[in-house]
């Protein structure tokens, strides 16, 4: 029997509990006590099967932490090894290598380090809420001869597996 029904009955046991004049009725008490057990067994198991929930719930949440730590760690691993990647191929000036499933491309980007953003001239800075240095403006003019006082251009290197 369902929580629920057994609730029902236990209701309907009550509501005929006494007769009209007032007398405990033996046989609705008698179903109340074998109900009463009933629903005693009954709310017991369905607090077990919450319990139950509630420490897979638990265990679910603990591995999803394990599993983010986990990540974590693997993303650190993949960004050291990429480092050290990188590091020895230009050290041995290797800019390309290419096996049957990816090709390793030694890669190189210029960006522009603002050293003083207050030497900037304004038209090298772009105004949002806040005024910003334009390093995409900067890095054109200074791939072109331009010098910036305040900035200097900044070769970077990553490796890219494809």
């Amino acid at each position: 029997m369902k929580l629920f029904e057994i609730t029902k009955e236990y209701e309907e046991i009550i509501d005929n509990l006494y007769d009209e004049e007032g007398n405990v009725n033996a046989q609705a008490l008698e179903k109340l006590e074998q109900n009463e057990v009933a629903m005693e067994k009954k709310v017991i198991a369905v607090a077990s099967y919450i319990k139950n929930m509630e420490a897979e719930q638990t265990a679910i949440s603990e591995a999803k932490k394990a599993m983010a730590e986990r990540e974590k760690r693997f993303k650190k691993r993949i960004e050291n090894m990429e480092e050290y990647l990188m590091i020895n191929m230009r050290r041995c000036e290797i800019k390309k290598i290419s096996c049957a499933f990816f090709d390793i491309k030694l890669k190189e980007s210029t960006s522009v380090n603002v050293h003083d953003e207050s030497l900037l001239a304004d038209e090298y800075k772009r105004t949002k809420i806040e005024t910003v240095p334009d390093k995409a403006k900067m890095l054109m003019e200074m791939r072109n001869g331009v010098i910036i006082p305040g900035a200097s251009l900044a070769t970077n290197y990553y490796v890219e597996i494809r």
